[in-house]
């Protein structure tokens, strides 16, 4: 009399090929060659920027910053290395634009909004352009230097 052993593996059916990693997209989004910042990355400068107002008790902060819109950025976005650029010619934004884009736009038409402009604009940062509204109003993106 044989008796099966009880240690035999029932049959395995054979697993699925595992997903091969997709190429990276023909269709990144950039300007002049250079890549548009990711909405994360630009989060993130919204947040050094409001950490960097402590420690340079809010003066230096705010000559910081004069100096940064002349080079087409703020602090937070020169320090993750982003510029803002023009989304027609891709040349970096002057100082006139800056004003209107981060003062006017962002800090006036944001406060008198109660908040409600730069909430929807945290949306379009998130969004397939990575645009906010006062980057629309200026005609400007925010790239990466790579």
């Amino acid at each position: 009399m044989e008796q099966q052993s009880q240690t035999e593996a029932a049959p395995v059916a054979p697993s699925a090929p595992a997903p091969v990693a997709a190429a990276p997209s023909a269709s990144v989004d950039t300007v002049a060659g250079k890549p548009v910042a990711s909405g994360g990355k630009r989060i993130m400068a919204r947040i050094v920027d409001g950490m960097l107002v402590m420690p340079t008790l809010l003066v230096g902060y705010l000559i910081w910053t004069l100096v940064c819109w002349n080079q087409g950025t703020t602090p937070g976005k020169k320090l993750l290395g982003m510029y803002v650029v023009d989304q027609e010619t891709g040349e970096t934004l002057g100082f006139g634009r800056m004003f209107m884009r981060g003062f006017v736009f962002k800090g006036l038409l944001g406060g008198l909004s109660l908040g409600i402009i730069p909430l929807i604009s945290l949306f379009g940062i998130l969004g397939a352009n990575h645009q906010a509204l006062w980057d629309k109003w200026a005609n400007a993106k925010v790239i990466e230097t790579k």
